[in-house]
């Protein structure tokens, strides 16, 4: 808005120079090429203001969905491991899991997800990101979930350092108690121990709200 009231105040000016024979004035050929560059700044600015306006969107659309970027070619599938249904414990250190020089550092950018609404019977997925961030190598000991309908799949339970595994959660909710009615929220986790020192174990979490599918007679 303001670009085009300064590109109409400089024509009139303009105008009013030519109207009054000053072609040949410093201020005349200061408005014309003001007059000729303005429309090219609004151009410029429009597309810079779409631009960051997509990206915005872009990044609150990834954020609602949980999506991590990664770069392909850090991920490993050395020894994968799958975990499935058993009672937490607390964890208990074991001194042979001590890392012996450097240390592996775990590192989840997102370690929890709203799959939103499903219907009752149906399967979800997500991948989370684990990453070593250490100077060690991170392994993975022991993968499992807080539910039968919750199974986990990790590509790699050996983890060199600056590299990543993909922790794929699948939710089966036709092995979920049947919905009385309405919508439900559910809650699961996923457990993995390892031998970062300072994070042995980790816990993520899967939510979802199940709806009942109407039943037709």
């Amino acid at each position: 808005m303001w670009a085009i009231v300064v590109m109409l105040l400089l024509f009139h000016g303009e105008q009013r120079l030519i109207m009054e024979n000053q072609l040949d004035s410093p201020m005349f050929r200061l408005r014309s090429a003001l007059t000729a560059i303005l429309p090219w700044m609004l151009t410029l600015f429009l597309v810079c203001a779409i631009t960051w306006g997509l990206l915005v969107i872009t990044a609150q659309t990834v954020g609602r969905r949980g999506t991590v970027l990664y770069n392909r070619e850090t991920v490993v599938y050395d020894l994968p491991l799958v975990g499935h249904y058993a009672l937490v414990t607390s964890y208990q250190r074991s001194a042979s899991l001590a890392p012996k020089g450097p240390s592996p550092r775990l590192e989840i950018p997102r370690m929890s997800i709203d799959l939103g609404q499903i219907p009752e019977g149906q399967v979800a997925e997500h991948t989370f990101v684990i990453r070593n961030t250490g100077q060690g190598v991170l392994r993975v000991t022991r993968l499992y979930t807080t539910c039968p309908c919750l199974t986990a799949y990790l590509s790699a339970s050996v983890i060199p350092p600056d590299r990543i595994a993909l922790l794929t959660v699948r939710l089966d909710t036709a092995m979920e108690e049947a919905v009385a009615g309405g919508m439900v929220t559910i809650r699961r986790g996923v457990f993995l121990e390892t031998n970062d020192s300072d994070w042995p174990q980790a816990s993520l979490w899967i939510e979802a709200t199940l709806s009942r599918t109407p039943q037709v007679n």
